[in-house]
């Protein structure tokens, strides 16, 4: 229907040409049904923990061409699925560590499998799929909170860091405020770094340059360059980091911004006692969190975007879901993103709408973007169940063929979502089918039954991608 509706649209404008070139409504159907490599379909490929192979790599890749699918988006993740507790005992690529040389070199061979067979690749940002951070983030560059404590007492000092701002009287008596590093990590991260991996802080420009840093000099030093086909962007999957109130220079930026001290104002934000009056209250928490937002928006996407520009590379972005403006952040990418789930997200009222549908089509087009993307078909084992009472059943990916549901896909085609990202394909290391019952054999699904993923065990790769064509 999408289809006939775009065709019949364009047919209205359609005008003959005295020199046989096609006409406007012609090239538009030719492009709908032969889509630039940009705008076709991609899948989200998990590689879980060290179960990585090169021939793996090959059989993946080559199944989604197959498909149709013009390419993949490489995130490493925990080995092991929500819905399952037991972790790979024996990893199939000893010695694999995120981002250590071995890691480096199946990537380069992704890429390289990738070019030859015409297929484009992104790699998400850090290690889980969110947000941005890694192991070479310290408590100092990580994000930060605001605590307080009584008199002279000391304070929260998560890992080790604590940074004092000052004492401030309230009705209650004179508090200590100060700051700490909320102890956030990337998750669902490899074993090798899931337990140090931190989220670098959003409201800092070093903590974030140091982060890019990292992975444009761990792409240069493996010879990845934007400038060589395979790798064409970089992804930051939507925001999971929680909630951050302070950073290094935040009281300074906020006189800078809002033209007066917000420290005498701490009392507020720790719901102490104060004489400041609802109206002037209500004020500074809304100064406050402007600040926050306008911080984020600058020295985390804005610097992500310039500095991944000026490396060659794309910038793909889910901005929402944190504590800053989606519609200010979503400016600093190159392609916007949103998401649909298959059945009722945790935060959606209606299963017609998944996750953020309406997103990507309103900035899309006030920032004069002709493609967006959308995290397509996301779910655990409990939105792909059979039937309902077997929702709970944690093996129940095991135990059926995999589902292709159309309920959403229909209303995301029609605000115009595309390229999709199918949420996902499992990286499958092994030549054969694993039985997954037997722990260490095989990969451990994340999302059982997604349209290419493997299904609790089973790899779907081959029987699910048929119905993407």
């Amino acid at each position: 229907m999408f289809k006939v509706m775009i065709t019949a649209a364009a047919a209205l404008t359609t005008v003959a040409t005295a020199s046989g070139e096609p006409s406007p409504a012609e090239r538009l159907e030719t492009l709908f049904d032969s889509p630039p490599q940009m705008r076709g379909a991609n899948a989200w490929w998990h590689w879980q923990g060290a179960n990585v192979t090169k021939s793996g790599i090959t059989r993946d890749l080559q199944s989604m061409r197959d498909a149709g699918l013009s390419g993949a988006t490489i995130f490493n993740i925990q080995d092991v699925g929500w819905d399952c507790e037991e972790r790979m005992s024996t990893p199939l690529c000893p010695g694999l560590e995120y981002m250590n040389d071995k890691w480096w070199d199946m990537v380069s061979f992704a890429v390289a499998e990738a070019k030859r067979l015409g297929l484009e690749l992104g790699l998400h940002n850090c290690p889980g799929y969110s947000t941005s951070g890694g192991p070479w983030i310290t408590p100092e560059l990580g994000m930060k909170k605001l605590v307080w404590a009584k008199g002279d007492q000391q304070p929260e000092a998560k890992l080790g860091f604590y940074r004092d701002i000052a004492r401030v009287r309230t009705k209650r008596g004179v508090y200590r405020f100060g700051y700490t590093c909320t102890g956030k990590n990337t998750h669902p991260s490899p074993p090798d770094v899931e337990a140090g991996s931190l989220e670098a802080d959003k409201m800092n420009a070093k903590a974030v340059g140091v982060h890019i840093d990292n992975l444009l000099n761990g792409l240069a030093a493996h010879g990845i360059s934007a400038s060589c086909p395979g790798l064409a962007f970089i992804l930051m999957d939507s925001y999971e980091a929680g909630d951050a109130s302070w950073t290094d220079d935040f009281a300074q930026e906020f006189m800078k911004r809002r033209g007066y001290d917000p420290v005498p104002f701490l009392p507020v934000i720790a719901k102490l006692g104060t004489d400041f009056g609802e109206e002037r209250e209500e004020r500074f928490r809304r100064d406050f969190e402007r600040t926050k937002n306008e911080l984020q928006t600058e020295r985390h996407y804005k610097v992500f975007k310039e500095r991944l520009n000026a490396a060659g590379f794309k910038f793909h972005l889910e901005p929402y879901s944190g504590p800053f403006d989606s519609y200010e952040a979503s400016q600093f990418c190159d392609v916007p993103m949103t998401e649909f789930w298959v059945g009722l997200p945790f935060w959606a009222k209606e299963p017609s709408k998944g996750g953020a549908c309406w997103f990507a089509g309103p900035v899309a087009r006030a920032l004069g973007r002709n493609v967006t993307g959308a995290e397509s078909f996301t779910g655990s084992i409990r939105n792909h169940a059979a039937r309902p009472q077997d929702s709970a059943r944690r093996d129940v990916g095991a135990r059926r063929e995999p589902t292709f549901p159309p309920p959403l896909g229909a209303p995301a085609a029609r605000r115009a979502l595309a390229p999709r990202l199918f949420h996902g394909a499992v990286g499958n290391a092994l030549r054969r089918e694993p039985d997954l019952a037997r722990a260490g054999e095989g990969v451990l699904p994340l999302y059982p039954a997604l349209p290419g993923a493997s299904s609790g065990g089973r790899n779907a790769l081959r029987r699910t991608w048929p119905f993407l064509q």
